[in-house]
């Protein structure tokens, strides 16, 4: 019995660590997806970006802080690129995104000097003091158990999140937000009301991939390295709990009829993922196919809404 709630413990502590540093890619997809209709696959570019520029300003003696707030401008950076060829050039939304996933892979390894990994566990980061805090505990109450588990981390990754979304709601409520969100339902519409809607797309772009180098950055820094692989497949990660979350608070009878609740409902789905995930590591599935679980359960989310409306705001 001991053991079992130790397994248990375990995967929540595992799986809600994982959702706070995956957060911002849900709000990325939020944003991108949900409010723009925009499915930008360039995030799989920018938060392996926001990694690198993390890890090149850690090594280099920057605050862990900077190199968040780097990693955030460097990701909007790429947020206009792929605003800029959409709408400059004519190129399709998937495309356009494509692009500049596959131009950022190459960037990503200059900026880490022509490497594919860069490792920060030598430096001090914005994880240091919490996970300092984790073996201190361990140490007084825990000992003698075959487990570690991270309360100090997870309020760590939590702060960080509250800002996220603090910024978000903020955003999607304001003026920009109404437009923005106008564009992703009518843009016909818009673009008659004298709103030039290039302009706006370009900046909801820059604000969503702005959330997905963040997020590469805290993974970078909880992890503990820089890998120009890490983006692959971060868009069904972000996807499939944004999706969870809608279905949770739907089938809970939450309304999400505002800005704080689907961003709450995108929050909590990703971190109901990641427990899920957590579960299957635990339940002996190869670290390897975490990718596949991730695919299949998209799909299997995606077939629970089947008879629902497509993923919409009504706010």
């Amino acid at each position: 019995m001991a053991d079992l709630l130790l397994a248990i413990l375990g995967v929540l502590d595992s799986g809600v660590m994982q959702g706070l540093v995956f957060a911002g890619l849900a709000l990325s997809v939020v944003i991108s997806l949900l409010v723009l209709d925009f499915p930008d696959l360039s995030i799989e570019g920018t938060f392996p970006l926001g990694a690198a520029v993390a890890a090149v300003l850690l090594t280099s003696g920057e605050p862990p802080v900077v190199a968040l707030v780097a990693a955030g401008v460097a990701g909007a950076c790429g947020g206009l690129l792929t605003g800029a060829v959409h709408v400059r050039f004519g190129m399709s939304k998937l495309l356009s995104g494509i692009c500049t996933a596959a131009i950022f892979y190459t960037l990503n390894m200059w900026i880490m000097g022509g490497r594919g990994n860069l490792p920060v566990l030598d430096v001090g980061s914005y994880f240091t003091w919490a996970e300092a805090l984790d073996a201190s505990l361990k140490q007084r109450w825990y000992s003698s158990l075959n487990a570690f588990f991270h309360p100090a981390s997870i309020l760590a990754g939590l702060l960080v999140v509250i800002l996220l979304k603090g910024a978000s709601d903020f955003l999607l409520g304001s003026e920009l937000g109404v437009v923005l969100r106008g564009i992703g339902q009518n843009e016909v519409a818009v673009r008659q009301r004298g709103r030039r809607t290039g302009v706006y797309k370009v900046v909801g772009l820059a604000l969503s991939n702005a959330y997905a180098g963040i997020a590469g950055a805290v993974a970078a820094q909880y992890q503990g390295f820089s890998d120009v692989n890490m983006g692959i497949g971060v868009l069904v990660l972000g996807l499939a709990g944004v999706i969870l979350g809608q279905e949770l608070f739907a089938r809970l009878g939450i309304s999400l009829a505002s800005p704080q609740a689907t961003t709450l409902a995108a929050l909590v789905g990703v971190t109901l993922h990641q427990v899920i995930l957590a579960a299957a590591l635990r339940a002996g599935t190869p670290p390897t196919s975490l990718r596949l679980l991730a695919g299949v359960s998209l799909v299997a989310v995606m077939a629970l809404r089947r008879r629902r409306r497509a993923l919409t705001f009504s706010w």
